[in-house]
């Protein structure tokens, strides 16, 4: 087990007794980056992310030294769950031989993006295939766009459970800048009182007055008296002052005025020209689905109109009953389509595009043929 100073590895421990996991703190940095960055790939709930890890075991002692992402199609939406090509190039990784020499596969990270830190039926599926032997452990880690990224370590009882409802000790994964020491700034002493002058104060003047000087006599009274003449408001002065203060527009100036208008007009009616056009054309975006292998692939053209204007959209299939929801962002919309694990013959796809307070909606519908059909009931 390679050597290294006790500020780059973090320990954690579900309590006294209990088997200890040292990590490298650069390790689990990188792990924080990866699943930071899936949380921001899409808008609402981001993608979950996953990876193996490698280390070492000494007795009760598990030390984690590098980790190696999993690759996940995400057939079955942005959750971090397998499909069958995903498990067949996961028992590929873990045959391979680990990253750096000397480290055997120690367990498993993956995030969760929508729920907290626990394991949900699905992940101990994975950990029970996967991760057999008793001292291999899961990571679950849950990163905010706004917060900092929470993580909690999952490991097997003396008699082979495992609590999945909660870890027994959450901590937060931080970055470098973040883990620094604590600088303690000591508090300035507290300041003296003044020392009493032994010169006399002088007297503090009374409002009004100014010491040394008599006040003034005679001054002129603040409210005069009334003049005795009444005021008047002649329209015609009036108008007199309101025609000084704006002179009057001449009628070269109106006309000026006028023509200027009458060029922006024509300007602005050349440069939304194109976006009334668009608003006229087709809203078509060439939704179609196809058989590819295992896979049910959807598609649509990803330079139409409505998806380029696009700021979000949701892929809507409703599958044998069940319905799925797959929220995209602008640039999965842009890639022009993903790939769907189907589960019946019959599948209805719709389309929903939303941008520049309008939204676009288009439908297919995927039957397999019958031979397929009858093959995929076999199976």
């Amino acid at each position: 087990m390679p050597d290294a100073a006790p500020s780059e590895y973090g320990r954690w421990s579900a309590g006294e007794g209990s088997p200890a996991i040292e990590y490298s703190c650069v390790v689990l940095d990188d792990i924080r980056v990866l699943v930071v960055e899936g949380l921001h790939r899409l808008s609402r709930g981001g993608i979950e992310l996953g990876g193996v890890l490698y280390g070492t075991r000494s007795g009760r002692l598990l030390r984690i030294e590098a980790q190696r992402p999993i690759e996940c199609e995400h057939a079955h939406g942005p959750s971090f769950t397998l499909s069958d090509n995903d498990v067949a190039a996961m028992e590929r990784q873990l045959a391979a031989p680990g990253p750096v020499p000397g480290l055997a596969p120690v367990g498993w990270y993956h995030s969760h993006t929508r729920n907290g830190i626990n394991l949900s039926e699905e992940d101990l599926k994975i950990h029970n295939r996967f991760f057999p032997h008793p001292w291999q452990v899961a990571l679950v880690l849950h990163p905010e766009k706004f917060g900092p990224v929470t993580a909690g370590f999952f490991l097997r009882e003396a008699d082979g459970s495992i609590r999945v409802e909660s870890s027994y000790q959450e901590f937060e994964v931080l970055p470098p800048d973040a883990r620094g020491p604590v600088v303690v700034v000591p508090a300035a002493p507290a300041a003296s009182p003044p020392e009493p002058s032994s010169q006399p104060k002088s007297p503090i003047p009374m409002p009004g007055r100014t010491p040394g000087v008599e006040p003034t006599r005679g001054l002129p009274p603040r409210i005069l008296e009334p003049s005795g003449e009444v005021s008047r408001t002649d329209p015609e002065k009036l108008g007199a002052f309101l025609e000084r203060l704006e002179p009057r527009r001449s009628r070269v100036t109106l006309w000026t005025v006028a023509a200027l208008l009458c060029v922006a007009a024509f300007f602005l009616g050349l440069a939304v020209r194109p976006f009334w056009l668009a608003q006229r054309a087709p809203q078509t975006m060439s939704l179609r689905a196809f058989d590819q292998g295992t896979q049910l692939r959807i598609e649509w053209d990803g330079s139409a109109a409505p998806v380029r204007q696009a700021r979000s959209g949701m892929l809507v299939i409703v599958d044998g009953g069940d319905t799925t929801n797959i929220a995209l962002d602008h640039e999965h919309l842009i890639s022009g389509g993903i790939s769907y694990a189907r589960r019946s013959s019959d599948v209805d796809i719709r389309l929903n595009v939303a941008g520049h307070g309008r939204t676009v909606q288009e439908v297919t519908r995927f039957v397999a043929p019958p031979a397929q059909t009858q093959d995929r009931g076999a199976q």
